[in-house]
């Protein structure tokens, strides 16, 4: 079964664009379909450092992970905080388990949707240059719950990708959907299927969305709340594991083409969906 999402454009799109997106679809498809490995991206540096003079836990802050991957640190920016969204802190720090996810603290009123949106980019440990890697990035736990005082649901958010999975298993299928806020920007949430808050866990595939870069080195993604509840703080969580695709029993991937290009359309008969068994692809 295909599962593939198009989206279309109006006549003046140029070709420059269909030639982007048609050159990022095309190298993450042939990279997974070739047999590609992936860089594992480990966050469990115990003291993150903050970097600039803009406060702790606030938009535009920044902070420095160090080895992320073998001569690779990240910098982590806060780029928005909205709808009354705070941070009760950036990272776990390497202290709780598990401790190589990415694993900030969101706060805020889930009626109000408050959101969090962060900026990663890859460097160079010793020069700070720019580096292009190869990955996979999980949004990981983004599950619910309904108590007395209303339902909370943890919202991922993935901007500008061109692929993402989800769990295709019939007996334990993915409780997300997918919606768009905007151009490029995609949000998966189980509103409105309550699945009680439980510890973070990679095998919990339900709950999750992962998405593969290639050649990339700055990528954005966040988080936010929904639902009835005033006032809560939720742990949320993302790994860059190349590994946890292989919780997956029926991983389903979709080709999300760059926005705006009618010409995929056509090409979007051409080229087959792919629904994946432990990260293998069928052969054509």
């Amino acid at each position: 079964m295909v599962r593939s999402n198009w989206s279309g454009g109006s006549r003046g799109e140029t070709a420059g664009c269909l030639a982007v997106a048609c050159a990022t679809g095309w190298l993450a498809w042939s990279a997974a379909a070739s047999g590609q490995t992936y860089t594992s991206l480990v966050f469990d540096d115990s003291l993150p450092e903050l970097i600039g003079q803009v406060p702790d836990l606030t938009a535009g802050a920044r902070y420095l992970f160090e080895d992320v991957a073998g001569g690779v640190d990240a910098e982590v920016e806060i780029l928005t905080l909205e709808n009354g969204a705070f941070l009760e802190r950036i990272d776990d720090h390497g202290t709780a388990a598990p401790t190589d996810m990415f694993y900030p603290r969101l706060g805020g009123n889930p009626s109000q949707n408050p959101r969090v949106t962060f900026e990663v980019r890859l460097v160079d440990s010793i020069t700070s240059e720019a580096e292009f890697l190869d990955f996979r990035w999980t949004l990981a736990d983004l599950d619910s719950s309904d108590g007395g005082s209303g339902t909370i649901f943890e919202v991922g958010i993935l901007h500008d990708i061109g692929n993402y999975t989800l769990e295709g298993n019939p007996a334990d299928p993915t409780n997300l959907t997918r919606t768009t806020a905007q151009p490029g920007v995609h949000l998966f949430s189980s509103n409105p299927i309550v699945e009680n808050f439980d510890d973070v866990d990679l095998t919990d595939t339900e709950v999750m969305v992962l998405v593969e870069y290639i050649a990339t080195s700055t990528f954005r993604f966040g988080f936010g709340l929904e639902g009835t509840q005033i006032s809560n703080t939720r742990n949320v969580a993302a790994s860059g594991l190349p590994s946890v695709l292989d919780n997956f029993a029926d991983p389903v991937e979709t080709i999300v083409p760059e926005p705006g290009c009618t010409l995929l359309l056509g090409l979007a008969a051409l080229l087959p969906g792919r629904r994946r068994r432990n990260g293998a692809i069928p052969a054509p």
